[in-house]
């Protein structure tokens, strides 16, 4: 089970690295899925250290006692140069480069951050650690791009299908996992559909 986390306060630009708290309404939003969970019954917990991704950890599981580990590999990409900036901006700056990213070219790195693969190759270590055996049920909380590579991993499809995915904050998605294979059970899930 994936949770991208609640909404923040910056909408609209590209967000690794910072790490801005859930904005005040965020933790409502995610009242559908904390039901929603409830019914999963999930047996562990593994977090991104970003502060969004604990405070959606932390209201989702309201007064539930759940063992975990915070994993630095469930992180959002490092978007370097571009980080706090609009699509727009990066458009009309990286011209050409910007394109690549788009076009799912994951021989891309961000100018100053990180590369698509080396990010493709984290998130895989990150799959292999929840893997490993402390959990039946998992849950992760995380970010958009590593929920899409994860599911990219796990279905064993090539990393450039990531954009196939979309990933909306807050929302679960479900993937079982079964004899070394994966099947996408649910995409999305936000409560008020």
């Amino acid at each position: 089970m994936f949770v991208r986390h609640g909404a923040t306060g910056i909408q609209g630009r590209f967000i690794g690295r910072s790490d801005p708290p859930l904005r005040q309404d965020a933790v409502e939003q995610l009242v559908p899925l904390a039901r929603r969970l409830c019914s999963l019954n999930p047996d562990y917990v593994f977090c991104s250290p970003a502060l969004r991704a604990r405070e959606t950890r932390d209201a989702l599981l309201d007064g539930l006692e759940l063992p975990g580990t915070v994993l630095d590999e469930l992180s959002e990409i490092d978007f370097g140069e571009w980080e706090n900036k609009t699509l727009d901006a990066v458009k009309r700056e990286a011209g050409d480069t910007a394109n690549a990213w788009f076009a799912g070219d994951t021989s891309f790195g961000f100018p100053g951050g990180e590369s698509v693969a080396a990010f493709a190759e984290r998130v895989g270590r990150a799959v292999a650690e929840v893997l490993a055996g402390r959990a039946m049920r998992p849950l992760i909380c995380t970010h958009g791009g590593v929920i899409r590579f994860a599911i990219c991993r796990l279905l064993e499809l090539p990393p450039d299908r990531h954009w196939c995915f979309w990933v909306d904050s807050p929302s679960l998605t479900t993937v079982h996992f079964e004899n070394g294979r994966g099947c996408l059970m649910e995409l999305n899930y936000r409560g008020d559909r």
